[in-house]
């Protein structure tokens, strides 16, 4: 395992995955790499968690699909509360077309769900720059 070489940082990050242990792993490498991390493992939860503090987070990085509403779902809220779509961030380790009935993706970008600590650096990286 590569040694994380901890930033110095002020980001809040919101995690959200409907996978427990994914949830877990996240926030122990985004605290290790400096930042504040709230994870959420029901999609409900962080949306009224979002809902009811909007700009407790700088950051909000959530799977596409979960049950509950999905992460573009969040996302349209996210932007519609601060107009901030980089602060919104779309993550699936499982790309695939959306079937009949599924949310639009053309206006997200998603990304590569980040599983190891560099490649969760490289995206907090891009994300708060």
């Amino acid at each position: 395992m590569h040694a994380v070489v901890q930033q110095a940082s002020d980001k809040q990050i919101m995690y959200i995955d409907d996978d427990k242990i994914q949830g877990l792993a996240a926030k122990e490498i985004l605290e290790n790499l400096g930042h504040g991390a709230t994870t959420f493992s029901d999609s409900a939860e962080a949306k009224d968690a979002i809902l009811a503090t909007p700009d407790a987070w700088d950051v909000v990085i959530m799977e596409l699909w979960m049950s509950g509403p999905s992460g573009i779902d969040i996302a349209k809220t996210i932007v519609g509360l601060r107009s901030s779509l980089r602060s919104a961030v779309v993550v699936s380790g499982y790309l695939q077309a959306p079937s009949a009935g599924q949310t639009n993706l053309s206006s997200f970008r998603v990304f590569a769900k980040p599983a190891t600590a560099q490649e969760f650096e490289a995206l907090t990286r891009y994300i708060c720059e």
